[in-house]
C-alpha cells in the first residue's frame, strides 16, 4: 500500500463552501465531496464498472483520501484539532486560538500534545466577489453574488492518499482529468480548475521537513486520532465516537447525475462527523449507498482517515 501527498495548483478562481452559501469561500475542500467528484470522473474516463472498484477499494482501505488542505511555500497546514485544551494559556493566546483555523504540521502535533502551539496563519486566498445571473427558463433572470477565491502565488492545496500501488497511475490520470472539469461550486462558470503540481510517495521520495513530520503522525495506532475527512461511523462504532470530541455535519443536496432520474432529485440527508474531530482510536467508517429507486447507486464517502500522536 502506498501513501502519497499530492500537490495541486489552482489555475482558475474557485468556490469551496457550504451548500446554499455562495458568499463565503473557504480554504479546504472536503474529502467526501472530492471522492464524489473523482467517482464521476472515473466513470467518464473508464466505465460504469470502474466505480465498483473505487467503492470496494475504499471499503477495504485500499483507497482512502483526506480533505484538500492549504499549503504555503514548504509549510503544510492541517485543520486545528477539535480538542479541549488543559494547559494554561494567557488571554491573548486564547483569543488567537479561537480565531485559528489551520496549524502547520509541526504546530498541529504540539497542539495535539496539549502544548501551546498557535501561530498566526497566512492568508491563503484573495476573495473576488462576482455577480452572476440566474438563468431560469420560466422566470426573469435574477442577479446573485458569489465569492470566488484566488489562491495566492506561494500557496496551493494538497491531499493525502492511501492507495494500492498498481492503481496510482489510474488515480493520477483521473485527478488530472478532474482538474479540467473542476471542483467546488459553479464549475459551469469556469471555477475550480487545477493542475497536478507534484506527487510525493512517502516511502520512495525525498521528503522535506513538513512531509517527514506528516509521515510520523500518519499511523493507525495512536493515543489521539484526528479525522482528516468527514466520517460516517458504522453503528457498531458509535461507542468509540461518544468517547471523542466531535462536531456534526449535515450532508444533503441533489443527485448530480442526469442518468439517475429525468429531473433533479434530492438525495437522502446524512449526518456525518466533521473533519478535525478527535478520538481515542481509529474508526473505520463506511461508504454508504443513498440511492432510492434511481438509475444507479449514489455513494457517500465516510471512511476514516486519521493522523495521530502516540504520547502526551
Amino acid at each position: 500500500m502506498s501513501r502519497l501527498i499530492v500537490y495541486l495548483r489552482m489555475t482558475t478562481p474557485f468556490h469551496f463552501g457550504k451548500k446554499g452559501n455562495l458568499e463565503e469561500s473557504q480554504a479546504v475542500f472536503s474529502g467526501d465531496a472530492l471522492f464524489s467528484a473523482l467517482a464521476m470522473e472515473w466513470i467518464r474516463l473508464f466505465d460504469d464498472q470502474a466505480i465498483e472498484w473505487l467503492v470496494e477499494a475504499g471499503r477495504q482501505d485500499q483507497f482512502l483520501i483526506s480533505d484538500l488542505f492549504p499549503f504555503s511555500g514548504e509549510c503544510l497546514y492541517l485543520k486545528k484539532p477539535l480538542i479541549e485544551k488543559t494547559s494554561s494559556i494567557i488571554p491573548e493566546q486564547i483569543k488567537q486560538e479561537k480565531k485559528a483555523q489551520f496549524l502547520t504540521v509541526e504546530s498541529w502535533i504540539s497542539y495535539l500534545k496539549d502544548e501551546s502551539a498557535i501561530e498566526k496563519e497566512p492568508e491563503f486566498m484573495e476573495a473576488d466577489k462576482r455577480i452572476c445571473l440566474n438563468k431560469s427558463n420560466d422566470q426573469k433572470p435574477e442577479p446573485y453574488f458569489i465569492t470566488a477565491s484566488r489562491i495566492k502565488e506561494e500557496c496551493g492545496f494538497y491531499l493525502m492518499v492511501q492507495i494500492a500501488e498498481e492503481k496510482i497511475t489510474d488515480f493520477l490520470m483521473v485527478l488530472e482529468s478532474l482538474g479540467e472539469t473542476g471542483i467546488g461550486g459553479k464549475k459551469s462558470a469556469g471555477l475550480g480548475h487545477f493542475q497536478l503540481s507534484r506527487c510525493v510517495d512517502l516511502e520512495k521520495s525525498q521528503l522535506n521537513k513538513a512531509e517527514s513530520l506528516l509521515k510520523t503522525v500518519w499511523q493507525k495506532n495512536a493515543r489521539k486520532m484526528v479525522t482528516l475527512s468527514p466520517l460516517l461511523p458504522l453503528p457498531s462504532e458509535l461507542n468509540k465516537v461518544r468517547q471523542g470530541t466531535y462536531q456534526l455535519l449535515k450532508r444533503n443536496g441533489f443527485v448530480a447525475s442526469s442518468t439517475y432520474e429525468n429531473m433533479p432529485v434530492k438525495r437522502k440527508q446524512v449526518v456525518m462527523i466533521d473533519s478535525g474531530s478527535c478520538f481515542n482510536e481509529w474508526i473505520d467508517g463506511q461508504i454508504i449507498d443513498l440511492s432510492e429507486n434511481g438509475g444507479h447507486p449514489v455513494y457517500r464517502y465516510g471512511k476514516g482517515f486519521f493522523l495521530g500522536v502516540s504520547h502526551e
